[in-house]
């Protein structure tokens, strides 16, 4: 057998057995954890979905991380939370194009747990929430709307902003 023909049946093997050895039926597509935020205003005495008309910022206190970079015209946030500190802090940071700056800030108080799917799969963390609470610059009230924090992109929480009218 020459070289060049062992070669090719070498890669060949090689080829195959990635193939059979990459097996990703047990892992999840959606691996991605992250807490939803929705944002509802009052309007005619019925709570209705918002959107933000003033700049967003997002930043995790006690970090340099920023989550949200001046994100404009949203009515909806997707943050993931920390791996291992039981309470996360996050600024929420709004700018005006009149150049008047507010801040909030939101405090989440969770249990985190690493989830195991199988043994080809990294490990995961979800998130329990236990408790939330904000500043009242604009945010009116924040509300827990689904505590379980995993795979599933459902909302988690709705902020509500004080109306202007």
């Amino acid at each position: 057998m020459s070289i060049k023909h062992f070669m090719s049946v070498w890669s060949a093997g090689l080829l195959c057995s990635a193939f059979v050895s990459c097996n990703e039926a047990g892992c999840p597509l959606n691996n991605t954890v992250v807490a939803e935020f929705n944002f509802y205003q009052m309007a005619d005495g019925q709570l209705q979905k918002a959107r933000l008309t003033d700049t967003l910022t997002v930043t995790a206190v006690g970090t340099d991380s920023i989550l949200i970079n001046r994100d404009l015209g949203v009515s909806e946030l997707q943050i993931p939370l920390s791996y291992a500190r039981p309470t996360d802090t996050l600024s929420f940071r709004y700018a005006s194009n009149r150049g008047t700056v507010i801040y909030d800030t939101i405090i989440i108080q969770k249990e985190s747990y690493q989830n195991f799917e199988a043994p080809e799969c990294p490990t995961v963390t979800f998130h329990n929430i236990k408790a939330i609470k904000s500043t009242h610059q604009y945010i009116d009230t924040v509300q827990i709307v689904n505590p379980n924090i995993n795979y599933n992109a459902t909302e988690n929480f709705k902020i509500v902003f004080y109306t202007t009218e």
